[in-house]
């Protein structure tokens, strides 16, 4: 279990109430197309930039009229558990108002990792960002030098290649492979000097695998004709190496 401390962020409210951000300067006005301007006391002019926009669950829990310290927020397994309570009164009478929400939190949220902040409104925000998928990690695929196992799958199914590029000229330090979210990225970069001038040479190739395509199983091989050759390998029974698509 774990409690949930209720954040007031007055700076927030003041700069743009209906935006739900934690991010004292996020760009409300930018969803306009232009910067937001507000002069400040002094006489001087304040500019909020704008900043990428990061994704996130947010959610958004009609309380009422309670303040921050009135309302408890804890987690359970995967529910978030909202509690506002308010006492007015003296000796001789009072009044309690109390209101319970629950809130089932999304497999993909990172529960650990929630937090909650008031709206002046009277709503409760919640928000926590997303677990990070497997796929949606960037992955370094690093280029090998193939082996006589591996010699065989690459010539015999070359049609096959998810990705074959020429970069016999290329050092492997000038050749980067990244795989995220389904797509391979490979970009070189060389320079070099020749009759006392400076040469530059680059290539980029961006392709998206198919969806039958693990990108756990990919491999990187650099040929013996110098091409770079991206497959699929997956490990048989017998613990060879074979290749698909």
């Amino acid at each position: 279990m774990a409690i949930i401390p209720i954040v007031l962020n007055e700076l927030l409210q003041e700069v743009c109430d209906d935006l739900i951000s934690t991010n004292p300067w996020t760009n409300c006005m930018s969803l306009y197309g232009k910067p937001y301007y507000k002069p400040c006391s002094t006489g001087c002019q304040r500019y909020i930039t704008k900043r990428p926009t990061v994704k996130k669950w947010t959610f958004s829990v009609p309380i009422g009229d309670f303040n921050p310290e009135e309302i408890k927020v804890k987690v359970e397994n995967d529910k978030v558990f909202i509690n506002a309570k308010s006492t007015e009164g003296n000796e001789e009478w009072s009044d309690i108002v109390e209101r319970n929400r629950t809130v089932k939190i999304p497999k993909d949220v990172d529960k650990e990792k929630i937090t909650s902040f008031m709206k002046s409104d009277g709503s409760l925000v919640l928000e926590a960002p997303f677990i990070e998928s497997d796929e949606s990690k960037i992955k370094i695929l690093s280029i090998e030098k193939q082996n006589e196992d591996e010699k065989e799958i690459i010539s015999s199914e070359s049609k096959n290649d998810l990705m074959n590029i020429d970069i016999q000229n290329y050092n492997p330090e000038e050749v980067s492979v990244t795989c995220t979210d389904g797509v391979i990225i490979t970009q070189g970069k060389r320079q070099r000097s020749e009759n006392g001038h400076e040469l530059r040479e680059s290539f980029y190739r961006k392709i998206t695998l198919p969806k039958s395509v693990d990108q756990k199983n990919l491999k990187c091989f650099k040929n013996n004709d110098g091409h770079l050759v991206i497959k699929e390998v997956i490990a048989t029974g017998d613990d060879k190496n074979q290749s698909r698509h």
